[in-house]
């Protein structure tokens, strides 16, 4: 998701000042430039509007976002939107006390994907998920993100861990 409330509108910016502003490479913003972001002219140094920068960065929003419904989240690395694996979700505290923050694990990946839902869903997330304290993943091909190994499991003569004694648990 691109910010665009530090362009301003009538300012002109060279690519590294937009890099810069967008928190991006140069690289990027020269892709951008492939992709359609509108240049003064053809001439070096390559200068952009501050209006046509706008306009460039809300319409890539828009397109990288990915409608999902309410039994729906997006998993990152499938980068497709996928259902719950068991239909299990954990719900965390959130510091916004509108909203609720919801972890699930991916049924294809196996990779934890967040939602947020309003308050007043708490009725609905009861009724369509199971709400687990912990979400748990059998499978050790895909590591998740803040997931440990149980120290438990006996380690090879080499120091490493056969696959199929890996069990992960989110902590």
């Amino acid at each position: 998701m691109f910010k665009t409330n530090k362009i301003s509108y009538f300012n002109v910016y060279t690519i590294a000042e937009v890099g810069c502003i967008i928190n991006r490479s140069e690289r990027t913003v020269r892709d951008f430039i492939k992709d359609g972001l509108k240049t003064i002219d053809d001439k070096r140094p390559f200068l952009i509007r501050g209006y046509d920068l706008i306009e460039f960065l809300k319409a890539k929003n828009v397109q990288n976002r990915h409608q999902t419904s309410f039994d729906e989240m997006f998993c990152i690395k499938c980068r497709e939107v996928r259902h719950p694996k068991a239909r299990q979700i954990q719900i965390h505290n959130s510091n916004n006390r509108q909203f609720i923050s919801v972890s699930a694990v991916c049924s294809v990946c196996g990779c934890t994907m967040n939602k947020a839902y309003k308050l007043e869903q708490l009725g609905d997330l009861k009724r369509n998920f199971n709400i687990v304290e912990k979400l748990s993943i059998s499978d050790s091909g895909n590591c998740p993100v803040n997931c440990r190994l149980s120290d438990s499991i006996n380690r090879q003569k080499n120091g490493s861990y056969k696959k199929e004694q890996l069990c992960m648990q989110f902590s």
